[in-house]
């Protein structure tokens, strides 16, 4: 995918690159959101006469979303079973075990001279990301010294704006969800929008969120 490309060109010090192909991904974001307007205009009736069609398919299901999460830095090996016995299960676990966008982000931190553990710089890549008080007063210099690090406050308001946009994306699809179904289960079985309103709160980046705090 195009942030897995500017993955690779971040821990290559490529970081022109890898703004450059955030960039890019943004546009596919905006075009992702958009699409839920034409299911807007399904009513529920309209909706329940082909649901039976989708049989026991979820979104649960969907390698190139979950490798998306992972990618983006939400990891969780829980995520991974609804891919076993099937041919992309060693691709899901390798994207669980990879280091996400974030991480080489923090790398990339560590690399300009900021104040990074080591320890945080090298971790088990599959164990969720845990917000670090040290990666917030990094991105708290950066935010008030902008012309001396000019390149990296470019690169937390693209990841910023990466951010945002898949929160709207995950919103939408609630209240997309919320409009068709109600508090009826989701498609395959899943939890419907009782799952969506939990996942609605996650924010990738989360110390680009909450630094914005102390500004």
């Amino acid at each position: 995918t195009e942030f897995g490309t500017a993955r690779d060109h971040l821990a290559a010090d490529e970081v022109d690159d890898a703004l450059w192909t955030i960039r890019r991904a943004g546009r596919v974001q905006q075009v992702l959101l958009s699409c839920w307007d034409a299911l807007d205009s399904i009513s529920p009736g309209e909706f329940a006469s082909f649901r039976e069609v989708l049989g026991t398919a979820s979104g649960f299901q969907s390698f190139g979303y979950r490798r998306l999460e992972f990618l983006l830095g939400n990891k969780n090996e829980h995520l991974t079973r609804p891919h076993r016995d099937t041919p992309r299960h060693v691709e899901v676990l390798a994207a669980l075990h990879e280091p996400s966008l974030y991480d080489e982000v923090i790398r990339l931190l560590a690399r300009r001279g900021m104040d990074i553990p080591p320890d945080l710089a090298d971790r088990d890549f599959a164990l969720p990301y845990q917000p670090n008080e040290k990666v917030a007063a990094a991105w708290r210099l950066v935010y008030e010294q902008p012309g001396r690090y000019h390149q990296l406050f470019l690169l937390a308001e693209a990841l910023m704006d990466t951010a945002t946009l898949f929160a709207r994306w995950r919103y939408t699809h609630l209240l997309t969800v919320q409009r068709m179904l109600g508090d009826k289960p989701g498609t395959g079985g899943t939890a419907g929008s009782r799952w969506l309103c939990g996942i609605a709160e996650h924010r990738f980046f989360p110390e680009l969120w909450s630094v914005r705090s102390s500004l």
